[in-house]
């Protein structure tokens, strides 16, 4: 991996524990804190994740900081599926990172084919 990205996705992460240490200091619902991630934590790192491809290292650090939040540094309470789960089906609508990239990714690569013929 480039130093360059590295330095830009390590910089991004920081700012993301940041953001959600500031946060964990309140007694939030557990809605309220998928709200958290869906708005505040997602956008410290989706801009950099659009155009630099997120190497697994950061994806696999970026989900364990975020379980970790959710769930005040303990084991979680309810399975991962059951949480990024649509509510009409009994979850909890919490976007994964891991999707969330995977779509990025897609994105990136479908704008540079396009670019290119």
């Amino acid at each position: 991996m480039c130093v360059s990205v590295k330095v830009n996705f390590e910089k991004n992460l920081l700012a993301l524990e940041k953001c959600l240490n500031i946060w964990s200091s309140r007694d939030l619902t557990l809605y309220g804190k998928i709200n958290i991630v869906k708005n505040l934590a997602f956008s410290e790192i989706t801009l950099i994740a659009s155009v630099l491809s997120a190497p697994s290292v950061f994806v696999d650090r970026v989900s364990k900081l975020l379980s970790s939040f959710i769930w005040n540094h303990k084991p979680p309470k309810i399975k991962h599926s059951t949480m990024i789960g649509k509510i009409k089906d009994s979850g909890l609508n919490m976007p994964g990172f891991k999707i969330l990239n995977k779509s990025l990714k897609a994105v990136l690569e479908e704008n540079t084919i396009r670019s290119v013929t």
